[in-house]
């Protein structure tokens, strides 16, 4: 009998990556067995008629019409159930590890779907209840909020590549909108009840449609060693930037929304928002990371919303954003030389660190009212202010306000030093 090998032993790396690889296939298999029973039982509460074969004719009609309330809410948990398994898929697609609480929040999300069926049934049967209806909202209730929870454990654990952490991401890919609609519901149940059913299933089809967004992932070779281009033009939504060192592409692109049109020359990469504008009514989001080893120059041509970005660990030659800015946020590499920063037409909110000890100086065309500048609180500011030795620095950041600022604060980052 031949002995076993180095070379026929498998790597620990790649053991564990079909370990892991096992457990999640098993969890959104015994995952996707729950949702598929419990849509199927749903329909376990609609009976058909029994009806005497000589007074068919005559009873069916008005036999069917009994079996109305039934039906309608067959039709909305049918729906409600697909939602959450349509969530449950994004979600766990976008996995990479799965540790023991995480299984045991899947098992009280399914325990709440499960319990649906039940729940319908009685709705179904006792239409005209308030006490019905307010059990039904509040199943709708438990499977929202512990749908919620589970996927605040993944994003704040980092278990899923892209998390969605704030409240504001919740509700855009709609874990917290159910909670609204639930909590209407019951509010309205006591006073019309009909007018509660019609508001709620009216308002759940809403948030459906709403958060049925689409998502696409666009990146492209680098091109030689040359300086690369990133420009944005009419991005609706947040926008975040960041370096990847550990790319050997040139940009790696995640849109969620109407997919804008990506155009690649060279190094040369345009990102334009081409949708027309009853679809920008959506959530958009871009999420952009860029390769390291090339120099980077950065232009935004049409203002934006809202702009984060980490540009640590680029080498930037210079970054433009026009059309003004309501939230903006630049973490800044170190510079090679004097780096021109130019932000037109204006912004509300700007926040701009720099490595310590690089000094920077900034320029208000029309002023800003409020400054805070390396910890230092100013009024409204309309000349230049500067950091010390900023005339005698060989590498360091000129920021030009061709606007009026409401707010701005720069400061040092202390995560980076002076190389």
């Amino acid at each position: 009998m031949s002995q076993p090998t180095v070379g026929d032993e498998e790597h620990p790396a790649v053991e564990a990556d079909r370990e892991r690889a096992y457990g999640i296939g098993r969890l959104m298999a015994f995952s996707d067995g729950v949702f598929a029973i419990a849509i199927t039982l749903l329909v376990l509460n609609v009976p058909v008629p029994d009806i005497a074969r000589p007074e068919t004719a005559s009873r069916l009609p008005a036999a069917l019409g009994d079996t109305g309330p039934r039906l309608v809410t067959f039709a909305l948990s049918f729906f409600l159930v697909g939602f959450y398994w349509i969530r449950h898929h994004e979600l766990f697609k976008e996995l990479l590890e799965a540790d023991v609480w995480l299984l045991w929040l899947n098992l009280v999300v399914l325990f709440f779907v499960c319990l649906l069926p039940f729940s319908a049934g009685v709705v179904g049967r006792y239409f005209s209840t308030v006490v019905a209806a307010e059990m039904y909202a509040v199943n709708l209730a438990a499977i929202a909020l512990s749908f919620a929870t589970l996927n605040i454990y993944v994003s704040r654990g980092r278990l899923v590549r892209h998390p969605a952490g704030t409240i504001r991401e919740l509700f855009s890919r709609g874990f917290l909108w159910p909670l609204v609609v639930v909590g209407l519901v019951m509010v309205l149940a006591p006073l019309r009840l009909t007018i509660a059913y019609v508001l709620g299933a009216t308002l759940m089809a809403a948030v459906s449609v709403y958060t049925a967004v689409p998502q696409a992932v666009r990146s492209a070779p680098r091109a030689g060693a040359g300086t690369g281009l990133l420009r944005f033009d009419r991005i609706a939504g947040r926008m975040t930037l960041h370096a990847d060192a550990g790319s050997s592409e040139l940009f790696r692109a995640r849109f969620v929304g109407p997919e804008p049109m990506v155009t690649v020359a060279g190094n040369r990469v345009s990102i334009e928002d081409a949708s027309v504008g009853w679809r920008k009514w959506r959530p958009h989001s871009a999420d952009v990371a860029l390769n390291t080893s090339i120099p980077w120059r950065l232009e935004v041509r049409s203002g934006v919303a809202n702009f984060t970005a980490d540009l640590r660990g680029l080498r930037l030659s210079a970054v433009s954003l026009a059309g003004g800015s309501y939230r903006l946020d630049l973490r800044l590499p170190h510079p090679s030389g004097t780096v021109p920063v130019q932000l037109r037409d204006g912004s509300v909110k700007v926040s701009i660190r720099r490595p310590a000890s690089v000094p920077l100086r900034a320029n208000f065309r029309d002023g800003a009212a409020r400054v805070q500048f390396d910890g230092r609180r100013h009024g409204w500011r309309q000349a230049p202010i500067e950091s010390p030795g900023y005339d005698q620095a060989a590498d360091r950041y000129e920021v030009d306000f061709g606007g009026g600022v409401t707010e701005l604060t720069i400061r040092p980052d202390k995560g980076q030093l002076r190389r």
